[in-house]
């Protein structure tokens, strides 16, 4: 069980005086996915021509577990939460984390410090495991 004191074990803040290549590249990521997401929800006949579509629902007619993210990402950007969720709950869950990751990218830049969170072997076997599940569920809910 987790209480505060095993919590604030995982919990490390440490110099850091760049960040890392990775952090860097999903810092990006997370930049062009809410890019992508603003472009669908004011420019659409643009988004439409710039950002591809769905290449295996396209090539096969079988949705991936992600379709539907380009439309949950406009209504997110256009602060329709309800209607983001029901386009794909996945995609709205993700977005939510690349924008956390993206407060702690600029905290770690302007303050020169890093929050490291340390799961252990079991632990980020765990978080992978959640992670896989969630995307099967996406894909064999996708909707209904």
């Amino acid at each position: 069980m987790l209480d505060c004191t095993s919590v604030m074990a995982l919990l490390e803040i440490v110099p850091r005086d760049r960040l890392s290549t990775a952090e860097l590249s999903w810092g990006l990521f997370g930049l062009v996915t809410a890019a992508t997401g603003v472009l669908k929800a004011y420019l659409p006949a643009v988004a439409d021509r710039v950002v591809p579509g769905c290449m295996l629902r396209e090539m096969t007619g079988v949705r991936c577990p992600t379709c539907g993210s380009g439309r949950a990402l406009s209504w997110l950007a256009g602060g329709h939460l309800v209607e983001a969720l029901r386009q794909n709950w996945l995609a709205v869950a993700l977005a939510a984390g690349l924008a956390g990751f993206e407060v702690y990218l600029l905290l770690t830049f302007v303050l020169r410090r890093r929050l490291r969170v340390s799961l252990g072997r079991r632990g980020s076997w765990a978080l992978a495991g959640v992670g896989a599940a969630a995307l099967v569920l996406a894909w064999v809910f996708q909707g209904r």
